[in-house]
């Protein structure tokens, strides 16, 4: 309650703890120092009058606020939560209040990058703050985050270290990330032991949350375009399932699309597992593949009411500029997925006109139909992308695996026999809509056969690619232990 500018502090106080709570914006306007030694209590006493008089509230509630009115609100040591839209004002405020040593909670959600840690600890590295983390369900100290992004940036920093397409980084992440066995908290346990990204980066639980919050986490520091995707259930949506979205362009392989990650479903199965790496079922799958894996099983929670009928009555209604007449339904899902995309809404501020009873029925001038239009289409082509081809897996795998033998010749087996389990044994490839035609003619497939695969290798000469870099690899490994 109160007024506020662009530049405020949003204080909660809670005056006695499960009795009332109390919040409020302090302007910017009248300098700080003086509104805080003067005026402070006047002002939230001030706005409990405005609001005891504005008629929004029941007997009980108006006996409470009206019983504030007499109190030593005891404001500087009730404090529990505060946000500020202006970071040079909350350490002004901090520091004035001597309240360097009180647990103070920024609201202001935190990316799991360098920069927005930097900028955070330049500010705050003083002060007992905790941050809410993006991943995370609770608040954690400045410490436990820096911790957080240390973690993410290494396994970056290991992707980062070669030179490799998206696509290829993509692929080297999802390997790392899925190297954990899928293990949940006990009884006794929060739920968010198995699931917060500082968790379970640290511990020893992790589920699908868990796998997915990484997964992204690494692609968004290594500037790819992802997040998490949730899907419920239909025969019972209370139970949930988490994996990945990403936006793929990546000319070297000629594959752009929207694609689908379950590192959950392709991970270890135990801790002597090494047989998850040949495995890529849910790696890099279109829409209709992923749900066709996932047995139909499963209403997507995070964009609900994509579909080819929902485009086409979308689309029909731009065309004859009928907006004003689109549920909110059918076009919350475009606007997510062009947010995705292009970082803005398909039909910018739609929404807030739709609610006017006085909006015109048209809105013709507001927005560019054919911009709009072509848009959509692009949204529905990205969304029904293409698989990728054998030839180009094929080619991805070797580059991939190349790199993690390099790095770690133990764990990652570099041979034909270990890339072609991954190619001809994987469907990570393979196309179900072809798999559907395939049924009625075996001639169209869009799997590599293993007849296919070894006239691949000697067309390509694999073998002698791969001796190469074993080579290259000894001769390394021989020159460090020789210093």
């Amino acid at each position: 309650m109160g007024s506020h500018d662009d530049n405020c502090l949003e204080i909660d106080i809670d005056e006695e703890p499960d009795t009332y709570d109390l919040n409020f914006m302090v302007s910017s306007v009248v300098p700080l120092k003086d509104f805080l030694d003067n005026n402070f209590e006047i002002a939230i006493k001030d706005n409990i009058n405005m609001m005891i008089h504005n008629n929004d509230f029941s007997k009980k509630e108006i006996e409470e606020l009206e019983s504030l009115l007499g109190k030593n609100l005891d404001v500087y040591n009730n404090i529990i939560e505060i946000t500020s839209t202006d970071d040079d004002l909350l350490p002004e405020f901090i520091k004035f209040n001597k309240l360097e040593k009180r647990e103070i909670l920024l609201t202001r959600e935190a990316d799991a990058t360098h920069n927005n840690l930097n900028e955070l600890f330049s500010r705050y590295k003083d002060f007992n703050i905790y941050v809410l983390v993006d991943g995370n369900s609770s608040y954690i100290p400045l410490l436990e985050y820096k911790k957080t992004v240390d973690a993410i940036d290494s396994i970056v920093n290991k992707i980062n270290k070669y030179n490799l397409s998206e696509l290829e980084k993509v692929m080297y992440a999802f390997d790392l990330v899925r190297d954990r066995v899928y293990v949940s908290e006990e009884d006794n346990e929060d739920m968010a032991v198995s699931r917060d990204l500082s968790s379970v980066l640290f511990g020893d639980k992790i589920v699908c949350v868990g796998f997915s919050e990484i997964f992204d986490k690494v692609l968004r520091n290594l500037g790819i375009n992802s997040q998490t995707f949730r899907i419920v259930r239909k025969d019972n949506s209370d139970i949930g399932h988490q994996r990945d979205v990403v936006y793929i362009n990546d000319p070297k392989y000629g594959v752009e699309g929207i694609y689908f990650f379950d590192p959950t479903w392709n991970c270890k199965e135990n801790k002597d597992d090494n047989n998850f790496l040949n495995s890529y079922d849910y790696f890099c799958q279109p829409k209709e593949s992923i749900d066709s894996l996932s047995d139909d099983k499963y209403n997507d929670e995070t964009w609900k009411g994509i579909c080819d009928d929902n485009k086409k009555l979308l689309e029909d209604k731009i065309k004859h500029d009928d907006l004003i007449h689109i549920t909110e339904r059918i076009l919350k899902p475009y606007n997510l997925v062009a947010k995705f995309i292009d970082g803005k809404d398909l039909i910018n501020a739609f929404l807030s006109y739709r609610r006017i009873p006085y909006a015109p029925v048209g809105l013709t001038g507001v927005y560019d139909q054919n911009d709009v239009l072509n848009r959509l289409e692009k949204y529905n082509r990205l969304i029904n992308c293409d698989f990728i081809t054998p030839d180009n897996f094929l080619k991805l795998v070797y580059n991939v695996r190349k790199v993690e033998y390099y790095d770690d010749p133990e764990k990652y087996p570099f041979s034909i026999e270990a890339i072609k389990k991954c190619v001809v044994d994987s469907s990570a490839y393979y196309d179900v809509r072809a798999l559907l035609f395939s049924i009625f003619d075996k001639s169209f497939s869009n799997k590599m056969s293993e007849n296919e695969f070894d006239m691949k290798v000697e067309d390509i000469e694999l073998e002698k690619k791969i001796g190469q870099v074993k080579l290259t690899r000894t001769l390394k490994n021989f020159s460090q232990k020789k210093r």
